[in-house]
């Protein structure tokens, strides 16, 4: 469903555009996207966002002579393939929702997962991303990534760029067997190249059933 309105006023032309879907697919929407609406989000969506479909989607621009325009969104998502930051992989299969309300942008994965350069697949389920303010140039994004998975995949992922944890300390990503079970704070601009200089992070969570023999030569490190 598509509702508008437009009229002069004693200050100027204003109006509305009001949009109902129930389903709509990511790249067709960029390209009913207005480019005048908060163009950064919409060129991240473009950049980052593969497939995927929206469903109950609901959209609202508002307009006034002299002022910027207003824009709020809701949508439910699934097989999307999402990237975060261009040297990781993407989270794939990804389903949950995201809104836009004043000047934040909201996104909840409700489950997906990455599959990590060794080691398997990655669960991402209860990860949200968030953009304080998208109206900045450049915007920032503050990631908190929940990861559940193989200890191998885990530490194979946090051995890409920009970070290269495991390379700097001179481990290999197989340094143990076990299951990683993580929070990573990100918070980093949303500009086409990051590098480590660019991300702020925090990474911290347990690991299950461990077991090694390459922490300490001629030994096998265990833990529950």
């Amino acid at each position: 469903a598509l509702t508008g309105r437009a009229e002069i006023a004693e200050d100027g032309w204003k109006g509305g555009l009001d949009v109902a879907l129930n389903a709509i697919e990511a790249q067709r929407l960029m390209r009913l996207w207005p480019v005048s609406a908060v163009p950064g989000t919409r060129k991240w969506l473009s950049e980052n966002v593969g497939q995927a479909e929206f469903t109950n989607f609901k959209a609202a621009l508002r307009f006034a002579e002299k002022t910027p325009p207003r824009f709020a969104l809701g949508y439910e998502f699934s097989g999307a393939e999402v990237r975060f930051i261009r040297t990781l992989p993407p989270i794939q299969e990804g389903h949950g929702r995201a809104t836009i309300e004043g000047n934040v942008y909201t996104v909840v994965v409700d489950g997906g997962h990455v599959t990590a350069p060794q080691g398997g697949r990655i669960e991402v389920g209860g990860s949200v991303m968030t953009v304080p303010d998208i109206t900045k140039f450049p915007a920032t994004a503050e990631v908190r990534l929940i990861t559940d998975a193989p200890l191998t995949a885990t530490l194979s992922l946090l051995d890409q760029e920009p970070f290269r944890f495991l390379q700097k300390a001179e481990r290999p990503v197989d340094l143990g067997q076990g299951r990683a079970v993580l929070a990573s704070d990100l918070r980093f601009p949303l500009i086409a190249r990051i590098t480590a200089g660019d991300v702020e992070y925090n990474v911290s969570g347990r690991i299950l059933d461990f077991s090694s023999d390459k922490i300490v030569p001629g030994r096998t490190v265990t833990s529950p």
